[in-house]
């Protein structure tokens, strides 16, 4: 997906998020912004706005020498997810169909997407979306693959929503799906790490590993080649949240995007409404 003009105001909103961790300052604020807007011109409409946005999260880390701005938040929400744990296993349990509450629960947590939406209410998420119907549902296309198929790999997004991921990802192990999940290599934005999957102790259940890259989404210039033979070599893919859908949507493979239209541009990608939410295989998008 490649950017448009109305991804700028959206680096700069993803940049002062960021800022805002590092300091309470109002001055202190602006000039930092001041600075980092100046990295603009650089930015060309033929990247993806995952790419773009990396570059200005960088430019704030080089002025502030602050690598993680989001760690505590992180925390928290891996924290908060974690404490939700048995909830969401009782909705699983009690539903009719598990597959599609775990993936109902899975975009829920798609919320924590602190460059876009800053604060976020994972409970009232958590009630709106069953509520709320699939814009795009091709739940039926995946658990066709499912039945026929083995190996699956799993890209997260956020951190906390990585707990959310964990009751989909158990779903799979149920049916005895061999289920890589991957997370970034070092932190950006507040997108999962590997301390992360520790916290909320995704690594107790499956693989995790690291995709080599430190860039939003999954950028595959900057993998590293583990990562790479496991991604070209999965009979199914779940790609998670919009950063990973700018990177892969016009990737030829079976991926299956979950996530939440946060931004009209994503939304026009695919053809939906800002708050839409989706699972759909890339095969029927081109």
């Amino acid at each position: 997906m490649k950017s448009t003009p109305s991804c700028l105001p959206c680096y700069l909103k993803q940049a002062l998020s960021a800022i805002k961790e590092i300091t309470e300052d109002r001055n202190s604020r602006y000039e930092i912004l001041k600075k980092v807007s100046r990295i603009l011109p650089e930015l060309t409409m033929d990247k993806t706005p995952a790419f773009n946005s990396t570059l200005i999260l960088q430019e704030v880390s080089k002025i502030t020498g602050i690598k993680d701005p989001f760690l505590k938040k992180k925390e928290y929400y891996n924290q908060l997810s974690l404490a939700m744990y048995p909830r969401l296993k009782d909705m699983v349990k009690n539903s009719e169909d598990h597959l599609e509450t775990a993936t109902k629960i899975a975009v829920a947590g798609n919320v924590i997407d602190l460059g876009i939406l800053g604060e976020v209410n994972l409970e009232k998420s958590l009630k709106e979306i069953f509520t709320t119907e699939f814009r795009l549902n091709h739940i039926k296309h995946l658990k066709n693959d499912l039945k026929r198929l083995e190996k699956v790999l799993y890209l997260g997004d956020n951190a906390g929503e990585i707990l959310f991921d964990r009751i989909l990802v158990e779903e799979f192990l149920k049916m005895d799906k061999k289920v890589i999940f991957a997370v970034k290599e070092a932190p950006v934005l507040n997108d999962a790490t590997l301390k992360d999957a520790a916290e909320v102790e995704l690594d107790t259940i499956t693989k995790v590993i690291s995709t080599g890259s430190d860039k939003i989404g999954t950028d595959l210039e900057s993998c590293s080649e583990e990562f790479l033979d496991i991604f070209y070599n999965s009979d199914i893919i779940i790609s998670k949240g919009q950063g990973n859908f700018e990177t892969l949507n016009e990737e030829n493979l079976n991926i299956y995007f979950i996530l939440k239209a946060k931004c009209d541009e994503v939304a026009n990608e695919l053809g939906v409404n800002m708050g839409d939410i989706v699972i759909v295989n890339n095969k029927y998008l081109n």
